[in-house]
């Protein structure tokens, strides 16, 4: 299958693009750096250097791919969580608005299956696990319920 990774050189990212390619299939990581571009080459996966915000890029760049199925793991977080509170910003206007970018471009392409990152810590608290029927907290503490809502 051809896959394409968004936010491919991140925590997530990096890991499951190792694993996509290991199981044969064929993949391009999207990143915005050339730092990025150089840890995707050692994974075997092709590099689409381009801004997620920039949506004749984006368009283009997943027309090139022949993607089939694309994976949103957009995300800008910092290395270490005490710096987290000065990025969020950063991390919701990518998220959003880069996300938002590379899903119309998805869909102006053809692909069949867009999958976006979750964060299950969003979720309603229940009495068990929770799985993909669980609504949001969006009525939580302030933070959550912003982050819930993005």
């Amino acid at each position: 299958m051809r896959v394409f990774v968004a936010g491919a050189t991140g925590a997530i990212g990096q890991p499951l693009i190792a694993e996509l390619v290991r199981q044969g299939h064929t993949v391009t990581g999207m990143t915005h750096s050339e730092a990025g571009a150089r840890k995707l080459v050692e994974t075997g996966a092709a590099i689409a250097q381009v801004s997620a915000c920039d949506a004749p890029a984006v368009e283009q760049a997943l027309r090139y791919a022949k993607a089939e199925v694309v994976i949103d793991q957009l995300t800008s977080l910092p290395k270490h969580p005490s710096a987290l509170i000065t990025t969020v910003p950063g991390d919701r206007k990518l998220r959003m608005e880069g996300g938002g970018t590379l899903y119309r471009a998805a869909s102006a392409s053809g692909v069949r299956r867009y999958m976006q990152q979750s964060s299950g810590f969003f979720l309603k608290a229940g009495r068990g696990l929770a799985d993909e029927s669980e609504p949001l907290a969006i009525d939580a503490s302030a933070g959550v319920a912003a982050s819930a809502r993005m």
